[in-house]
């Protein structure tokens, strides 16, 4: 199991570009795990199989955990930008402001 200090070094030595790509690649995943869980509720309307009720739950925290994840890339992607001299900081086609209207980030003010 990965400690989240190992987790935290593995994102930080990661190039914004390769964290954009997982961080599509997670909300993708999210989406289908939603769509999912609707139908499998709708399914259970019919039918109460307890698998059913199962594979819902686990989506929920399969979703729970992949949300987490991604707020977790957006902030090292805001974090990279703020620091000098890092690929993010001298990088001008890098567009932060989709990460930043999530709300992510502090509460600060945006130049």
């Amino acid at each position: 199991m990965v400690t989240e200090a190992e987790l935290r070094e593995e994102i930080a030595s990661l190039s914004s570009s390769v964290l954009e790509i997982e961080i599509s690649r997670l909300e993708n995943s999210v989406v289908h795990l939603r769509r999912s869980n609707a139908e499998l509720k709708e399914a259970r309307s019919e039918d109460p199989d307890p698998e059913l009720k199962a594979a819902i739950e686990e989506n929920i925290v399969l979703i729970a955990k992949q949300a987490a994840r991604i707020e977790k890339l957006k902030k090292e992607i805001l974090d990279a930008v703020a620091r000098p001299g890092t690929e993010a900081d001298v990088a001008t086609d890098m567009d932060v402001s989709n990460l930043r209207e999530s709300g992510t980030g502090d509460d600060g003010v945006w130049l």
